[in-house]
């Protein structure tokens, strides 16, 4: 089973280092001083897309050859985030997909999460208070039962001593 994981393994770094080979030798990856962007705004001045210069690698890499501006401008850098000033970035106000918080789903979502939060703490609260009155009254039972101790330890003294006397 080891051997079949090793065996797809190489097959997949052989695909994975293809693709970087063909990507390379057209220009889309490489030197420093080169942006993606300026690649791209080359490539399109000279009426060539990355999608027709891109046509003979293979799919199984992690070259992606879609042609939309959200593929294209994503770092080919894992783990590497987007800059704000790239041109797919919208600020959350502006994005259609994010939930504004003036949206009456939010508002009523946020009032019941703010009940059951108050709830909750009520319901803390009350429990704590019982606890320490429960403390408090084991505390003072335990006090009247360590007087009622000594009490009759101190009667069975006198008893004992006034046994004695007679």
């Amino acid at each position: 089973m080891l051997d079949q994981h090793r065996q797809g393994m190489a097959g997949q770094m052989r695909a994975d280092l293809q693709n970087y080979l063909v990507a390379k030798s057209q220009g889309l990856v490489g030197s420093a001083h080169n942006s993606k962007r300026s690649r791209y705004n080359s490539s399109m001045k000279s009426g060539t897309s990355s999608h027709a210069s891109m046509a003979g690698a293979r799919m199984d890499g992690h070259i992606s050859i879609r042609n939309d501006r959200l593929v294209r401008n994503t770092p080919l850098v894992a783990g590497a985030l987007k800059p704000l000033h790239d041109s797919c970035y919208v600020s959350p106000e502006q994005n259609h997909r994010v939930i504004q918080d003036n949206h009456g789903g939010k508002i009523h979502a946020w009032e019941k999460a703010l009940q059951r939060h108050e709830a909750q703490i009520q319901s803390q609260k009350n429990f704590n208070e019982v606890v320490v009155s429960k403390h408090f009254e084991r505390i003072q039972n335990d006090e009247g039962k360590l007087v009622e101790e000594v009490e009759m330890k101190r009667a069975k003294k006198k008893r004992f001593y006034d046994d004695i006397q007679r």
